[in-house]
């Protein structure tokens, strides 16, 4: 139970990371067009490339944060399923030790 609640926060977080990190570089460069159409005097054509680059590097941003967190997600996967394979087993020889003759000693 408490292992599938930390996936379940783990990939929540990776899908709100992953929305923050496109919408921010396109809000930042959006802000900055504002700041010079309206107090600089600049035309209003500024907006188009400030857009145009906040979505690409946005979308760049965001393709290689969720590459990232899916690779770490996978690795913490496997790292739990070896360490419950490893006290499954390690469970099953503490109990085949008690029943040999020798007592488990080899």
């Amino acid at each position: 139970m408490y292992g599938k609640f930390v996936g379940f926060v783990y990939y929540t977080n990776i899908v709100i990371q992953s929305v923050l990190s496109l919408l921010c570089p396109v809000a930042l460069l959006t802000a900055l067009a504002w700041y010079l159409v309206e107090k600089r005097g600049l035309p209003d054509w500024v907006y188009v490339p400030a857009v145009l680059i906040g979505t690409a590097s946005g979308l760049f941003s965001m393709v290689r944060y969720v590459i990232s967190a899916t690779r770490a997600a996978e690795a913490l996967a496997k790292e739990r399923q070896a360490a419950e394979k490893k006290k499954a087993n390690g469970g099953a020889e503490k109990s085949s030790r008690g029943n040999s003759p020798d007592g488990g000693k080899e």
